[in-house]
This record gives structure tokens, sequence and C-alpha cells, in this order.
């Protein structure tokens, strides 16, 4: 079904609008005022222009460290509960049925919460959007613990909705903070070795998962591990966001003009 839907809904609408670049839909290349409205363009010229960041400068900062582990640990919480999920419900008894509809709809909610946070973080920041994303995981994992006291469906679909609603939201933001960070023409290696750097948490946290249940009997110690890589996380970003905040208001102090002197 999702795949007939990418197919009949997805494909024709990125054929019926093939926007290739900025100028499609009426907008500059970052960082460029419009050519045709000269008040802008005036504008532009009197702001000092963002610092434009190579691969290797990016990489010698406090904050490309801080989002790269902030992408980690989001990544270790987002897959350790997408591969163990389902195996868990059946652990403590739901059919199979319901397990199967808890892990399809997550990104069914996913769909809402992406749109509308992706929305949000324009107008709060990302920052905000992020933690949001990681309280949704962090609310997930702490409602996994909870379903063996009381294991009831409607406790199910509130962690499914939690899951997909908030934590899924980390998509919108993960590409945006490095970008809001990093400007410049090199932003993509950039971003290509933070999502490198990431896929060490997406990888890891499956195969911890599995192993720790197996030590343990149960995945006690392993929501408890994604609880505390999702606070983590937003504690990262903060400090990344806090980090390139501190460089770019000097990077702007050093480029505005002495003031004039008066004799």
């Amino acid at each position: 079904t999702l795949a007939a839907l990418m197919i009949g809904l997805v494909l024709p609408l990125n054929l019926a609008f093939p926007l290739r670049r900025p100028g499609d839909i009426g907008l500059p290349p970052d960082g460029r005022a419009p050519a045709h409205d000269a008040a802008s363009a005036t504008a532009a010229s009197a702001t000092p222009p963002a610092r434009q960041w190579t691969w290797r400068s990016a990489v010698l900062t406090p904050a490309f460290w801080y989002v790269s582990g902030a992408c980690a640990m989001g990544l270790f919480a987002w897959y350790g509960i997408l591969v163990h999920q389902t195996k868990y419900l059946l652990d403590l008894g739901f059919g199979s049925r319901l397990a199967a509809y808890a892990l399809g709809l997550v990104p069914l909610f996913a769909v809402t919460g992406q749109i509308g946070l992706g929305h949000l973080s324009d107008r709060i920041g990302r920052g905000w959007v992020w933690t949001l994303s990681m309280t949704g995981f962090a609310l997930c994992y702490g409602l996994l613990l909870v379903l063996p006291l009381w294991p009831s469906p409607a406790l199910v679909f509130l962690m499914v909705a939690v899951q997909g609603a908030l934590g899924y939201s980390l998509a919108v933001v993960f590409g945006a903070v490095p970008s809001e960070l990093f400007p410049g023409a090199d932003y993509g290696r950039i971003f290509g070795t933070i999502a490198l750097l990431a896929t060490v948490g997406a990888s890891s946290s499956p195969w911890l998962f599995g192993w720790l249940h197996d030590k343990t009997g149960n995945y006690v110690l392993a929501f408890l591990t994604a609880i505390a890589a999702s606070i983590l996380s937003a504690l990262l970003v903060w400090l990344a966001i806090r980090d390139g905040e501190r460089r770019n208001r000097a990077a702007t102090m050093a480029t505005r003009p002495p003031p004039a002197s008066h004799t």
C-alpha cells in the first residue's frame, strides 16, 4: 500500500512540479539578494556576510563534534526501537497483528509530526524541536518500560503516537541544524561527514539492545540506555547551537568597520 501511494501520489507531484533551482520559486541562492530587488541588494551589501565554512574549518570547532554526537545519539534512540519494538511486544504477549499495526502506524503519526514540527521549528528554533523529538523518544521508551505492568493496547498506541509524532520529527531538523551552523559551498561535505559519524549510533543500538537482552533476559537496561542517549542528544545539540552562535557573533564583530574618530 505504501509503495502504491508513493507511485500514485509522490511520483506525479515530482513530475508536475520539477523544482530544480531556488529561482524556480522566486528565491535567490543562499546569501545572495535577488537581482531585481534593489532595496534587498543594498541591504545585503550593508550587512556583513555570513561566514562561509570549509570542511577543515568546521571539523576544528566544538560545534561540529557536538552536533555529530547529537545526531549519533538521536539515531541510537531511533533505530534501537525500530528494530526491537515488534519483538518486545510479542514477548509481552501481544498478538502479532497488534505488533505489526504498532510498527506500521509509526510512520503515519510521523507525517503529521514532521509537517507540524518542521513548520514550528522555523518559528521557535531548531533546538527546541530537536528537544521535543528526543523527549518523544524518551517518553516512548518510558511507556515501553511501563507496558509489563499494564499490558494495555491503549498504552501501545500511545507509545506509537509519541514515537511517531514527536520522535520522528528529528528528521526535519537533522540536516537543518548543521546547515545553520556551517553555511557555505562546502556544506555537502560537512553534512556528509556528520551523517557518516551519526551512523555509529544508528548501527550500534540494534546490536547493543540485542546483546543486553541476551545477557539480562529483558530490555530494561537497553531502554534505560536509550533514554540516557535521548537526553544526551538534546544536551549536545544545545551545546552545538550555543557554540555556533558564539562564533557567529565573533565573526560579525570582526567584519564591522571600526568606529569613526572625531576630532
